[in-house]
Formats: structure tokens, C-alpha cells, sequence
């Protein structure tokens, strides 16, 4: 004799709107990939022509390899007592010639102007008098939202100020926005709330870090709300 249910199974049919949304999110669900880095979260949120906009007059593959370039300097030619290796230039000059060979010397003289910028500033002070902890520290962490996905990457900088605060800095070489400060705490924020909460779960910190971007070309710090 047959179990079978003999009556129908209950359900509630939806809406063709309830279905619409149903096939939005999916497809949304889909779309999103199941791995992503924190400098991509809110990138939607700027156009194209924005972009172009920020990066002139030198081109966007040009001044993406010379952010590159800039982090390598940080990483790997700079001392925690901000010294620079003695023969940067010749190996800037290399990774130019390496990277980007059609345009090598625009290169090697865009990302130089930006480091000296640095190596004659107040950021450069400013990294005197910190506690480094690490330089392009990896994380992993989870981000639920707005769809779930796993965030790898590096943190430019992990330091303690005078106060023995801890602070991220994220280093930018971009040129300033028509929109101001405001236009980049918008676009960086969801990236240095990634960071911090992973910092502050890592170490069980009571509190989000402080978040900064080190704007090398105005030789300036923005301080981005992360929330509490």
C-alpha cells in the first residue's frame, strides 16, 4: 500500500512581484563572487567617468602599477624609522622597466614624484614617531553583507600612536576627488570597516581601530568613521 501524502503539500503561491524579487536576489547571489578583497567593497559606487575623472591626466593602467610601485616602496625600501634603502631608485627604476615596459619611464617618474612627495613630508614624520606592528598584514574574514562572500587581502600598515591606540593606515595614491574628503570616506569607508573588524576580532580588541588614509600626494591623513 502507498504512503504517499493524499493531500497536497500546504504552500502559499507568490506574487509575479514576490517572483521578480525572488529572481533579483538570486541572481545577485550568483553575480557576487564567493571571494573578493576589501579595496573592491563600494567600488560600485563610482562611475567610470569619475574614475577617469580622479586618475587624469595620466592613464588608468599607468597610475594603478604606479599604486603598486608605491606600496612596494613601503613594504620592502623603507625602514621602520623611515629611512629609504639606499638604491631605491635604481630598483624603482627596474620594477618599471618590469611592469610596464611600453611606458617605463613615465612610470619610474610618476611613482618617484609621489614617493618623494612622501620622503619630504609630514607623513614621513609622522611614521617616526609610531609603533609599527606590521606592514601588508594578510587577513581573512568573513563580510555577510550585502551578500555573504570571503575578503582576503593585506593591510598597508598596522601601528600604535603615542597613545598606544591602534590604528590601520591605508596608503592612496589618488588625486584629489572634485567631491572632497567626503567623496573618499564613501568610497573607502566599507573597506576600513573590513579591516577593522577583523583587526579587532584577531586581536579581541574592546574597540574598532582607528582607520586612516595616507594620502601621499597632499602629504595628508583622513581619518574615515568606521562606526563603533
Amino acid at each position: 500500500k502507498s504512503d504517499a501524502i493524499s493531500e497536497p503539500y500546504p504552500y502559499t503561491p507568490w506574487t509575479s512581484a514576490e517572483m521578480q524579487t525572488a529572481r533579483q536576489d538570486a541572481r545577485r547571489i550568483m553575480e557576487t563572487p564567493i571571494f573578493s578583497t576589501p579595496s573592491l567593497l563600494g567600488k560600485e559606487k563610482t562611475s567610470t567617468s569619475a574614475a577617469r575623472e580622479m586618475l587624469a591626466p595620466v592613464g588608468l593602467d599607468l597610475l594603478a602599477m604606479v599604486g603598486t610601485l608605491v606600496h612596494r616602496f613601503f613594504e620592502m625600501l623603507l625602514d621602520d624609522d623611515g629611512n629609504p634603502d639606499a638604491g631605491w631608485r635604481v630598483r624603482l627604476k627596474a620594477w618599471a622597466e618590469s611592469e610596464l615596459p611600453a611606458e617605463a619611464g613615465a612610470l619610474f617618474a610618476e611613482t618617484e614624484t609621489v614617493i618623494e612627495h612622501f620622503l619630504n613630508g609630514q607623513l614621513r614624520e609622522r611614521w617616526q614617531t609610531i609603533t609599527i606592528v606590521g606592514r601588508e598584514v594578510p587577513i581573512v574574514v568573513e563580510h555577510p553583507h550585502p551578500s555573504p562572500r570571503v575578503l582576503t587581502g593585506s593591510i598597508d600598515l598596522l601601528y600604535r600612536d603615542a597613545s598606544e591606540q591602534w590604528v590601520i593606515a591605508d596608503y592612496k595614491t589618488d588625486r584629489a576627488p572634485t567631491g572632497g574628503d567626503g567623496e573618499l570616506e564613501e568610497k573607502y569607508r566599507p573597506q576600513g570597516t573590513a579591516y577593522c573588524r577583523a583587526v579587532q576580532r584577531a586581536l579581541g580588541l574592546p574597540a574598532l581601530p582607528r582607520f586612516e588614509l595616507w594620502m601621499i600626494r597632499s602629504d595628508t591623513v583622513l581619518e574615515v568613521n568606521v562606526g563603533a
